[in-house]
């Protein structure tokens, strides 16, 4: 059944909202529900506001839900900053994996693992108030985490 016929059999005008398509849907299946009306053309009547209202309903999920694309929810570029930033971290270039690893956060916020390293960074760089920004992001991304330690140099109280 084609969307505009939907619309008809509910009785809405098109582009109506999913509140109001459910409304019509109700009010037309209390009255020609099967255990109301026992006819053949109520039983059919209703066949045709289900199906009306099935078709909109999905019809409306896919207009209205935006479709993020593969690349925005996971962008490639993110993961490769991190691991070129890794590679840095292991020949000790702590400086120049800082800025990768801000490109990967800045793609990916909720990078967690690329926030717990750029603090790592920061420690082996002995700039802590840096590092526990970093590591705090951590926890707020993750509250469980327990990759994140205090850095060196930093005293507890």
């Amino acid at each position: 059944m084609n969307v505009s016929k939907c619309y008809e059999v509910l009785g809405l005008e098109p582009g109506s909202s999913l509140k109001e398509i459910k409304s019509a849907y109700r009010k037309l299946a209390l009255k020609y529900h099967p255990d109301k009306n026992s006819s053949e053309k109520d039983d059919q009547q209703f066949k045709l506001i289900s199906d009306a209202y099935q078709t909109l309903k999905n019809h409306h999920k896919t207009v209205v839900t935006p479709n993020k694309k593969f690349a925005d929810l996971y962008p490639e570029d993110a993961v490769s900053w991190y691991n070129q930033a890794e590679a840095l971290f292991a020949k000790r270039k702590y400086d120049e994996a800082v800025v990768l690893y801000d490109k990967a956060v800045g793609k990916l916020p909720r990078y967690a693992n690329a926030w717990l390293k750029k603090g790592d960074c920061f420690s082996n760089l002995k700039r802590y108030e840096e590092a526990l920004v970093c590591y705090d992001k951590v926890l707020e991304i993750d509250s469980k985490s327990t990759s994140v330690v205090e850095p060196k140099g930093c005293m507890s109280f």
